[in-house]
């Protein structure tokens, strides 16, 4: 957290310009919230909504969402000579294969777990790579509460059911 608190203070979350990379942090939160919402109604007894049912619509969305998380590596994996050019396509294709058979065979509640362990295998990649100097502090602390809610969330999600 006090890689966040440093950001925080230094201006990272503050809305002072209209760059994209100003709104980077506030839609990257934001996209925690298609995580977020469903697990608490799911915590209130709550499965059917507005855009349908619940159970349908965090895990979809969570297949969706790692998906992307384990893409974004591919644009380092491309930069790069070294271990990670060999590691993160098949640690990526591994994890999002592994999400998407979940997806479509397993239950919801062992569809949370593995995608809470994914997300956290990808915060840990990303962490390495933040402590290698390949990724930026900024990104970091964001991507660290944002992977804190999504997580929590599908945990909260796969406990309840």
């Amino acid at each position: 957290m006090c890689l966040l608190a440093d950001h925080l203070s230094s201006g990272v979350f503050m809305m002072t310009q209209t760059s994209p990379r100003t709104w980077t942090p506030w839609l990257t939160l934001a996209g925690t919230l298609p995580f977020l919402l469903p697990a608490i109604w799911l915590s209130l007894g709550w499965s059917w909504t507005l855009l349908g049912d619940a159970h349908w619509l965090l895990s979809s969305y969570g297949l969706l969402i790692v998906s992307f998380m384990a893409g974004s590596l591919w644009g380092i994996h491309l930069r790069r000579t070294d271990g990670w050019s060999r590691f993160l396509p098949v640690f990526t294709n591994v994890i999002a294969l592994v999400c998407w058979f979940s997806f479509l065979l397993l239950s919801f509640v062992a569809q949370m777990w593995i995608l809470a362990l994914s997300f956290t295998l990808l915060w840990l990649v990303d962490l390495k790579l933040w402590q290698e100097h390949i990724i930026t502090r900024g990104y970091m602390a964001v991507r660290t509460v944002a992977s804190f809610i999504v997580v929590c969330s599908l945990l909260l999600a796969g406990g309840v059911v």
